[in-house]
């Protein structure tokens, strides 16, 4: 296939259509339009010009009323990469914020850093977006960090969190009583569907509370160190706040670095620290 031939918004659109059908397991018109700007006769042309390019990559589902990956799917336009995933759904969160499309356009003199991505098999993730949509149980095979050995649970999942890391699935597990977060990279096979539950979002107390962490320098650094670290993060009045759900807030605070008690040994490898932390009946607009 010679791409230099197809005009580059053209590939930005086969290629959103290959990341959704792949990691969501569900493709529709709609996903096209919503995203790109664009009339549903368009977006129809838009598929059947990339079914003309790769046959045999969609197969259209009378139940699901959309295009799932077939067993042939090969990525023509992207890398089959979860992380793709993660960055389509970050687009779609600063289309949201800020009301303008940003396009994945890299400087030639700007590079990024980023970590390893850690394997994730597209089939799961879609059996557990389908799991979360319906409040599914799944009866799953789970590695523990903790004691090394590989156990079923039987999960109730409702949200994928990435950290900035890696991802992590969100639900209530059945052995453990109460909510919890799983890594996903440590699931082990297919998760089996299996029968809806009571056990959903809304009852996750954790994740429906909201929590603001205020912040400020490391007291162990001297007044002009903490100047510059008040600057660092664009500061007022030396202090900068948080608003996250407090399921979340451990996850902000290692991105930070921050940790309890304060790493004495070496104050800097902990620039900022937990100054005061209030609960919010409600997040604000």
């Amino acid at each position: 296939m010679d791409r230099s031939t197809i005009k580059w918004d053209q590939q930005l659109r086969f290629r959103h259509i290959e990341v959704v059908a792949l990691w969501e397991g569900r493709l529709t018109t709609r996903h096209l339009c919503q995203t790109f700007g664009i009339g549903r006769q368009q977006a129809s042309r838009d598929i059947n010009h990339y079914l003309s390019l790769a046959p045999t990559a969609l197969k259209y589902d009378t139940r699901l009323k959309g295009y799932k990956p077939s067993p042939y799917f090969k990525p023509r336009f992207s890398q089959g990469d979860f992380g793709e995933y993660l960055q389509l759904l970050k687009q779609q969160r600063q289309l949201t914020e800020s009301g303008f499309e940003l396009l994945e356009v890299r400087s030639a003199d700007t590079e990024l850093v980023i970590p390893p991505q850690r394997q994730v098999d597209p089939a799961v993730v879609r059996q557990l977006l389908t799991a979360a949509r319906t409040a599914t149980r799944v009866r799953l095979l789970y590695a523990s960090i903790a004691t090394g050995n590989i156990g079923e649970r039987v999960f109730v999942p409702h949200t994928l969190v990435h950290d900035g890391y890696r991802w992590h699935l969100r639900g209530y597990c059945e052995q453990a009583q109460h909510y919890l977060d799983l890594v996903l990279s440590r699931l082990r096979g297919q998760p089996k569907l299996l029968y809806p539950s009571d056990h959903t979002q809304a009852q996750d107390a954790k994740w429906n509370r909201w929590v603001r962490v205020t912040l400020e320098p490391n007291p162990q650094f001297s007044d002009a160190q903490r100047e510059v670290i008040a600057i660092d993060y664009g500061m007022e009045g030396g202090e900068l706040t948080l608003t996250t759900r407090e399921a979340l807030l451990d996850y902000h605070l290692r991105r930070l670095q921050i940790t309890t008690p304060i790493q004495g040994f070496d104050p800097a490898s902990q620039l900022l620290v937990v100054k005061a932390r209030q609960p919010l009946s409600r997040v604000d607009g």
